[in-house]
């Protein structure tokens, strides 16, 4: 009997306190993908990025879950053969998270070259010890991340500003696209 109702109590919980994707304010798509999918919640930005041109960007937005989210930018179009090609480029990639007090949430930057390097560790704080950029991708997606940006606690009732700048282009970049992403929550299987 206690079981069931610790059972039910839980169902209540998850759907009144479930995060309504209609209170996000800003320039992005918004899907969540259900409880027990990781990344649960994914926020892809607009506009994309064009990979080949020098680009300042900035993103206002509001109203993100209160959980753990991870900045990315996912590569589109995506082929698995560019990857090393993408792993190579000079071109620098900043982006810096700010929320509506100006304090930095994260912040990351440094040629996309970085991504052969793999991704860093984390300190005795669970901190990432390094912001370089890392090519994340299997055969049909593709993002670069950094650890600095990786599992950022965000806060529904906070105004964020994201500001993306590409730099430095090496004249070897593919005609891609740079989708900015906020991605997180859920429940990660093993």
């Amino acid at each position: 009997m206690l079981l069931a109702a610790l059972v039910a109590f839980g169902i209540v919980a998850v759907v009144c306190l479930s995060y309504r994707k209609g209170s996000f304010k800003g320039a992005a798509t918004v899907t969540d993908s259900g409880l027990f999918s990781y990344y649960r919640y994914h926020f892809l930005f607009h506009p994309r990025l064009v990979l080949r041109q020098k680009n300042d960007q900035t993103y206002q937005f509001r109203g993100v879950p209160t959980d753990e989210m991870t900045v990315s930018f996912a590569v589109v179009p995506f082929r698995a053969d560019e990857a090393d090609l993408l792993k190579s480029l000079s071109t620098t990639l900043t982006a810096e998270l700010r929320d509506d007090r100006g304090n930095l949430v994260c912040s990351a930057s440094g040629p996309l070259s970085e991504s052969v390097r793999g991704a860093s560790v984390k300190d005795e704080r669970g901190r990432w010890t390094d912001s370089h950029w890392v090519l994340e991708y299997s055969a049909g997606y593709g993002a670069f991340w950094s650890p600095a940006c990786g599992d950022i606690k965000m806060e529904h009732r906070r105004s964020y500003i994201l500001t993306v700048k590409l730099d430095k282009i090496d004249s070897r970049t593919p005609d891609k696209m740079l989708e900015p992403r906020i991605e997180g929550g859920g429940i990660e299987l093993p």
